[in-house]
């Protein structure tokens, strides 16, 4: 082994072993979480056999294991964007929501003075 592989391979253990421990908390949907050791457990082999990566280059017919590499990166790597986008859109107008419901049902707390006519509500923007 070499030593990039001495260093790397027990911080991925480390890692896969947290995502096998949290399996039993719950606070992570499984689907997710299988999918997060799958990924430790991957990397983990990788690093352990370089020329794997090769292997499954050329079978898909990319000439180097690292291109496969790069573009799997690049493609997990938007559409993990993609999901975070939804969830951030979705967590803002649940946001909006909750600020509209909360104003209805006390108007008068946190708003400006009623003699105050110099200050403006700030308009939540949907």
């Amino acid at each position: 082994m070499t030593l990039f592989q001495w260093l790397v391979v027990p911080l991925l253990s480390f890692f896969l072993v947290l995502e096998l421990m949290g399996l039993r908390t719950g606070r992570i949907r499984p689907t997710v979480r299988l999918l997060r050791i799958a990924l430790w457990l991957t990397a983990i082999l990788l690093t352990l056999f370089p020329g794997l990566s090769s292997q499954l280059a050329s079978a898909v017919g990319i000439g180097r294991g690292v291109d496969l590499v790069v573009y799997l990166f690049m493609i997990a790597a938007s559409v993990a964007w993609l999901h975070m986008q939804t969830q951030h859109q979705k967590l803002q107008r649940s946001l909006v929501e909750l600020a509209r419901a909360e104003a209805i049902r006390n108007p008068f707390q946190g708003g400006p003075a009623a003699d105050d006519s110099t200050t403006t509500n700030p308009v939540v923007d949907s």
